[in-house]
């Protein structure tokens, strides 16, 4: 019999693959330097929302833009949705954060949501990106409101990401039929780029209702 010394020493062979990055995990992977840079953290949160989270948000009130996709069976009323928008959970957490004295606060998250399609047996998905900041109001030296600072923050920062993205970004009059729900009608607006001003998003402060709920 021969022992271990009488093997050769050679390299295993290993097959590396490389895949294609695609252009959205591209836009993704320049944005979250950028937004860590800016002092935002990352936030991951769970895929599912509840049917009030969705009603908190006024979503609900705009069929458009729920198409909210019921799981047939549910850890409980609070897991009962695969989400449809970013926001609740990031409210959540921000309303926790200052139930226990944190003053000011920036976030980010970049995930999945799910949309119904009808007659499909699965749901479409999209990435999108959420960034949420509220101001410390000991470190606002602007005279203008909490809220007239968060949105001139996010505008920067909309600006910048444009820049980091190549893709020019500017924000538009949103109409009250264009205008997100969960938005206060008179600050906020859409955002566009592209040659074309192909709308890509929304900015603006939260509404009223919408705050009072995540106090």
């Amino acid at each position: 019999l021969d022992g271990y010394d009488a093997l050769p020493a050679v390299l295993p062979r290993v097959q590396v693959l490389h895949r294609a990055v695609s252009a959205a995990r591209k836009q993704e992977q320049a944005l979250r330097p950028l937004l860590r840079a800016h002092g935002y953290y990352e936030a991951v949160n769970l895929a599912f929302v509840s049917e009030e989270d969705l009603q908190a948000v006024h979503v609900t009130d705009r069929p458009e833009r729920t198409r909210a996709v019921a799981l047939k069976n549910p850890i409980g009323a609070e897991l009962a949705l695969l989400r449809s928008t970013l926001l609740p959970a990031l409210l959540r957490g921000a309303s926790w954060n200052q139930r226990h004295g944190v003053a000011g606060l920036r976030q980010f998250e970049i995930g999945r949501i799910f949309l119904e399609q009808t007659g499909a047996d699965l749901p479409e998905e999209r990435r999108q990106l959420l960034v949420f900041s509220v101001p410390d109001p000991a470190k606002t030296f602007w005279k203008r409101s909490e809220a007239q600072v968060a949105f001139f923050e996010l505008k920067h920062l909309l600006l910048a990401a444009g820049a980091a993205l190549r893709q020019p970004l500017r924000v538009v009059t949103a109409t009250p039929e264009t205008i997100a729900p969960y938005l206060h009608p008179g600050i906020a607006g859409g955002v566009v780029g592209g040659a074309n001003d192909t709308t890509v998003g929304e900015i603006g402060v939260l509404h009223a209702d919408v705050e009072r709920h995540w106090e």
